[in-house]
């Protein structure tokens, strides 16, 4: 569900401070976008982690005992167009902890990247495309942009529908398309824009485990577990740590 968007009333910047936000191709831009206030994002980081903490809990890992989620930045609606170009390729949060400390946060614990996305659209086709991708790639602290990733196809693309809300660790690799040509009304008012609200937060992580000493497993179990790898990537294609949530 998404009972944590506000309405849509709030959307479409209305008090004219509309920013720009960069592309991928020349000059064209890939949409515009506006930010929410302060209250309005902590009252939303209060309700999107109350609405979900299972799954910040399961997925993700947050402290079960201290979900103590926090915005790193304003909460903000992107607003785009067929006329938009695609966005670059990008990370929200790449150290969560380096972050955590520029912010003045309490470094004794460590801390999760979380990112929020959410639609206030009451309809989409999916002829109108306009899908979030993720693709492969790590990020890096200090690089804010991979034009060689730009043009790289997804291996995660996940529409806009209605309802949903989309959660993933800040530190993977994704981009915003934009809607086709075909798009009508997707949020009553505003014909022909997708619109979405994005929560960038570093959530508390569990302390750590006390050190245990561990019986060694017999050789044909070790070598069983290093063959069943798959990690934290997942199997080849995969993009792990990504939920999406469709709600009524």
């Amino acid at each position: 569900g998404a009972r944590w968007l506000p309405p849509v009333a709030a959307y479409g910047c209305e008090d004219g401070r509309e920013a720009a936000t960069g592309a991928s191709q020349g000059q064209r831009v890939a949409g515009t976008s506006c930010a929410f206030s302060a209250a309005t994002t902590e009252a939303m980081v209060a309700s999107f982690v109350a609405e979900h903490l299972d799954t910040l809990v399961d997925v993700f890992g947050v402290d079960a005992a201290n979900a103590n989620c926090t915005a790193i930045r304003p909460a903000y609606s992107t607003r785009s167009t067929p006329a938009s170009a695609a966005s670059r390729v990008h990370f929200d949060i790449c150290d969560p902890n380096a972050t955590a400390a520029a912010r003045g946060f309490d470094t004794a614990h460590a801390w999760l990247p979380i990112s929020v996305l959410g639609y206030p659209h009451h309809r989409w086709d999916a002829s109108w495309e306009g899908a979030t991708e993720f693709v492969r790639g790590a990020c890096h602290p200090r690089r804010l942009e991979y034009p060689e990733a730009d043009d790289a196809p997804p291996i995660l693309a996940i529409a806009p529908l209605p309802h949903r809300t989309v959660v993933f660790s800040s530190d993977l690799l994704h981009r915003l398309t934009p809607p086709s040509e075909d798009i009508d009304v997707a949020v009553d008012g505003r014909p022909g824009n997708r619109f979405s609200t994005v929560l960038r937060m570093l959530c508390r992580a569990p302390p750590p485990l006390p050190r245990q000493r561990r019986r060694r497993a017999p050789s044909g179990r070790r070598r069983r577990a290093a063959a069943g790898g798959g990690g934290e990537g997942g199997r080849d294609g995969e993009v792990p740590r990504v939920s999406s949530l469709q709600g009524k």
